[in-house]
């Protein structure tokens, strides 16, 4: 009886790990540097995230309702559309990580558990709490939950696109005059 209870463990193990890992390489193709991932939160807001993950300039772009935010190795710049504001700070080493993590199946496995067939846990990430929900085939994430103090965010109809056939640069670049908006740097 014990060997039956281990082994149907063990293959629901198997079958976890499997479940995430099909699903990462359907999604991102080692040979690609470029994506979109776009999603939606708390049902109220869309949002975008190209992420440039060449190794020698890795950058990510957020788009959100009122908010663009880019960020690289060096600094974060956070442009508030409604207040004209730029806002330019150090970046977040950490929160860089959890990003260009994503992207690369043997970083990302190691810093996630399985909770359940299709459930992982993303394991000691400074900001929260995040846990990863895949569907019955393991072909799309059916939700992102994120839990931070009393602060709750779900992230819905989540997709992976390759960007191709794109200049690149001008992913990463808001288009403003510096001149005309009230800049912070913090750096």
């Amino acid at each position: 009886m014990n060997k039956i209870v281990l082994l149907l463990f063990l293959l629901n193990f198997t079958y976890a790990i499997d479940c995430f890992s099909s699903w990462h390489k359907e999604n991102f193709d080692s040979k690609n540097n470029f994506y979109i991932i776009s999603g939606s939160i708390n049902k109220e807001n869309n949002f975008k995230l190209f992420i440039n993950n060449n190794q020698n300039n890795q950058k990510y772009k957020i788009e959100m309702f009122d908010k663009v935010v880019i960020g690289d190795k060096d600094k974060v710049s956070s442009y508030l559309i409604s207040k004209n504001q730029l806002i330019i700070e150090k970046t977040d080493s950490l929160f860089n990580d959890f990003i260009f993590s994503f992207l690369d199946l043997d970083k990302i496995k190691k810093k996630i558990k399985k909770k359940g067939p299709t459930k992982f846990l993303f394991k000691k990430i400074s900001f929260g709490k995040a846990n990863i929900f895949l569907n019955d085939s393991c072909s799309n994430i059916d939700s992102l939950i994120y839990v931070k103090q009393k602060n709750k965010i779900i992230i819905n109809e989540i997709d992976v696109s390759v960007v191709k056939d794109v200049k690149i640069d001008s992913l990463f670049n808001v288009d403003i005059n510096e001149e005309d908006v009230i800049k912070y740097d913090f750096r």
